[in-house]
């Protein structure tokens, strides 16, 4: 086996983000909102969301270390996220 390219990370946690987003549009879709708005038949963000997690799990047949590293950089994202918050709290942003 050869070693992951450090670009399948990547695709990886965007396989996965489609996945979130889909599964986020399903959520939205019970707010009751005042204003016309689009929405999608209910199968295509689930098609969507299966496909991304098919795309993106093991059985694509890639490393485990590619999951790793896609799993390491949406934490770094959080972390970054928090330490803005904090910085705009101590601003009184």
């Amino acid at each position: 086996m050869t070693p992951a390219s450090p670009t399948r990370a990547p695709r990886t946690a965007c396989g996965l983000a489609f996945a979130v987003v889909n599964i986020a549009v399903l959520v939205l879709r019970r707010d009751r909102v005042h204003h016309a708005h689009f929405r999608t038949p209910t199968v295509l963000p689930v098609l969507g969301a299966l496909t991304a997690v098919i795309l993106a799990s093991p059985p694509a047949e890639r490393p485990t270390g590619v999951y790793v590293r896609a799993g390491v950089l949406p934490a770094i994202g959080v972390g970054l996220w928090e330490v803005n918050k904090v910085v705009l709290r101590v601003r009184g942003e």
